[in-house]
């Protein structure tokens, strides 16, 4: 009797142990739910996977089937460290196509950045944007490489395009961009180019579509995703064919009404290059000088002039220190960016080290003026160097050399070689990351801290 009754009281623990993985493995299970869609009609029976991007092979963490509405639901657990996720649609058959038939050549992609809505479109804009900001990494219909990198590509992506809506994304469309560049009408036409890929050409005209998109040295791509990514690497290579092709699928009507082509504005002729290229301000970002970037690739520049200022040359209000995230976002503060020790005008001096970010200042009102100036990755300010005294050859005192006679003949020989010694040890000391300040003498940078 004790037996069985031990016997059922183990059966029971045992039973409630797997209630509890099973519902462990259920809690850490997500799902992400989108559709697969062509000149803005669904595709039907695309093959649709979820990969986990890093330094080597991609991870596959689920894949399903579009419905006939285009729709799919992907069920994944939680995805590997240090991971960026996309999603593959191959194949399947889109419905605006003529003919309705599968087409395996077919291949759309979407880079979701961190985070990510739980419902994502994937269409030709989410595919060009993808491939513009991840291009680099793509190697066939796999993406793969360093964590920073990808976590960049990812983050650039939805300034381009709306990974939700599939639709464009938030910076392209700021006034910046959608009027002052060409940017939006080449995403739009190079997306419709992959619109007329999938529902009107012919083999023909894909054919010289895939040669057109071939890189000078690369191989002629197969599909739509790598067409695209040979696009992105080389983007001067043929721009005046793939405008040909987009113009022999969308031909401009007679009356001078607007092109069939799915995505306006498109390209009214053809273009030097499609170039995606993106204007970001804000953050005190005015008369930029030299930009660097920290190791995690934030972008440092110092300002010469403030935004608003009517400064020039002899008369000028001096900027302060910008700051933008890796995606384009201003981190500094707005108009007069990073401030402090007196800092007022930047112009070209402007270095990064390991956790610091050295700059100089040429209207500085803290006395001594043009001396460099230190502001740690925060933006705060940290300290300034004293006035330029000892040289890099263990501190000793710079003697000056004296000036030659003018009874001597070959003084003047020895005065330009020392001068060239001079000039070497300046050179050098630069490239070490000292400073080289209006004194005209050497002064170490401390080590970061």
């Amino acid at each position: 009797m004790k037996n069985r009754r031990l016997e059922s009281s183990l059966s029971a623990i045992v039973a409630s142990g797997a209630l509890l993985v099973i519902a462990s493995v259920q809690a850490t299970a997500a799902s992400l739910t989108g559709n697969v869609l062509t000149a803005g009609q669904p595709v039907a029976g695309a093959t649709v996977t979820l990969f986990a991007a890093g330094p080597r092979a991609p991870t596959q963490l689920a894949q399903g089937d579009a419905d006939d509405n285009g729709a799919f639901t992907l069920t994944y657990g939680d995805p590997p460290a240090e991971r960026v996720l996309y999603i593959i649609a191959k194949g399947g058959a889109p419905k605006a196509a003529a003919n309705k038939g599968a087409n395996d050549s077919l291949v759309l992609l979407a880079l979701l950045g961190a985070p990510f809505p739980n419902s994502v479109t994937v269409n030709e804009l989410t595919t060009v944007a993808s491939a513009f900001t991840a291009a680099r990494f793509i190697e066939g219909e796999a993406i793969s490489g360093g964590p920073l990198g990808l976590r960049i590509a990812a983050g650039n992506t939805p300034n381009l395009v709306d990974l939700q809506t599939g639709g464009w994304g938030k910076v392209i469309v700021d006034p910046g961009n959608s009027t002052w560049t060409s940017t939006l009408a080449n995403l739009d036409t190079l997306g419709s180019l992959i619109s007329a890929y999938a529902t009107l050409a012919s083999d023909d005209w894909r054919a010289r579509f895939l040669k057109a998109a071939t890189p000078p040295s690369g191989v002629t791509p197969k599909n739509t995703l790598q067409a695209m990514a040979g696009i992105a690497r080389t983007p001067w290579a043929e721009p005046q064919a793939l405008y040909a092709l987009f113009d022999e699928a969308y031909p401009q009507p007679k009356d001078g009404s607007r092109r069939t082509a799915p995505f306006a504005p498109y390209l009214a002729y053809p273009p030097t290059d499609f170039t995606l290229a993106l204007w970001f301000g804000g953050g005190g970002s005015y008369s930029n000088g030299n930009m660097v970037f920290d190791a995690e690739g934030n972008m440092w520049c110092g300002v010469n002039w403030l935004p608003g200022s009517q400064s020039g040359v002899r008369k000028s209000i001096g900027g302060g220190l910008i700051k933008f995230s890796p995606n384009g976002t201003a981190l500094s503060p707005p108009i007069t960016g990073f401030t402090g020790m007196g800092v007022d005008g930047i112009g070209w001096g402007t270095a990064v080290a390991l956790d610091k970010v050295w700059v100089a200042s040429f209207n500085g009102n803290e006395p001594p003026r043009r001396k460099p100036r230190a502001s740690i990755f925060g933006g705060e300010p940290w300290g300034s160097i004293h006035p330029c005294r000892t040289s890099v050859r263990r501190r000793t005192k710079v003697k000056p050399r004296p000036l030659p006679s003018r009874k001597s003949p070959r003084r003047p020989t020895t005065l330009r070689r020392s001068r060239r010694r001079s000039t070497t040890r300046l050179r050098s000391a630069a490239a070490f990351g000292s400073p080289i300040c209006s004194c005209s003498s050497i002064s170490q940078l401390p080590r970061a801290r």
